[in-house]
């Protein structure tokens, strides 16, 4: 099944890819640097009704913040970085996501129509066990810009290596597919909704592990400069053992947020020159696998 979403995924790529540089690219009208900047708050509760993890407390109090810079080089192509960390309060004696951090950056090929890059990332997550896991991602991504919508799509490899030696419980040696969908109500106001997929190894004896993730989310513009949002994500983890040591469990996480956007005048023209690309989860891809065993 894996294998048949990725390939379904690399022909949407190739959609993407045809429609999006067939035309002649629009020149730019913005400031080729553009950023937006993120600072948000919320709450993460767990769902362990199956597994051989049970927590003490399965609600956490969460904060983090994002940074994306993009720089346009010319009319056809960019560059773009982002930063991010996340931190979940509270957590000592539960075998959760405690924190983390990554750094990613895309090159892509642009114009009216749509996008076209590559994307890579190195992230780190801590389980509040503290066992913390290294992960890196690479992969291709393509954005379709039809009116007042976007697609957008990702996929690519992930790998991870456990800091803790010999019991290497990491997530690692995964492919992973990621569809995000966007509607503008108006240049200030969009919605978006995703749905994501990896399906990978987990620990040294390397068993089967999955996660699927879904997600919402709310932006609204109030000035040139300052808006707020407000976002859903959800994920369910598991690995397949035939023995005891299998596990899984789902995270549910709210959040509102205030964000800043600078040389962009609306969220319309962040989408189509801006820092419009991000990533999937990865932090938390990374704890998983210490969290799940």
């Amino acid at each position: 099944m894996k294998k048949a979403i990725v390939a379904a995924s690399a022909i949407g790529m190739a959609a993407i890819s045809s429609h999006a540089l067939a035309a002649d690219p629009e020149p730019s009208k913005w400031n080729p640097f553009s950023a937006t900047f993120e600072m948000w708050t919320g709450g993460l509760a767990i769902d362990d009704a199956e597994g051989n993890v049970n927590p003490d407390e399965d609600n956490f109090f969460v904060f983090g913040a994002d940074l994306r810079a993009r720089l346009n080089l010319g009319d056809m192509y960019a560059i773009q970085g982002d930063l991010h960390t996340d931190s979940a309060d509270d957590t000592s004696g539960n075998n959760r996501h405690e924190d983390g951090w990554f750094a990613g950056a895309h090159f892509s090929h642009y114009n009216q129509d749509g996008l076209l890059g590559i994307m890579g990332a190195v992230a780190e997550g801590e389980s509040d066990d503290g066992v913390a896991t290294d992960a890196w991602l690479l992969g291709v991504e393509g954005q379709l810009y039809l009116g007042q919508s976007t697609l957008y799509l990702q996929t690519g490899y992930w790998d991870a290596e456990s800091q803790v030696g010999d019991e290497d419980d990491a997530f690692h040696d995964a492919l992973f597919v990621r569809g995000v969908g966007r509607y503008f109500w108006s240049p200030d106001t969009r919605l978006q909704a995703e749905v994501s997929g990896a399906w990978g190894e987990q620990d040294v004896n390397d068993k089967d592990m999955d996660i699927y993730g879904w997600g919402l989310r709310a932006d609204h513009q109030f000035t040139e400069i300052i808006g707020a949002f407000a976002a859903y994500d959800g994920a369910y983890y598991e690995n397949f053992d035939s023995g005891a040591d299998d596990g899984s469990y789902i995270e549910h996480q709210a959040r509102i947020g205030v964000s800043f956007q600078l040389w962009r005048p609306n969220l319309v023209s962040v989408d189509r020159s801006g820092p419009t690309l991000d990533m999937p989860w990865i932090t938390h891809w990374a704890s998983s696998g210490n969290s799940v065993d």
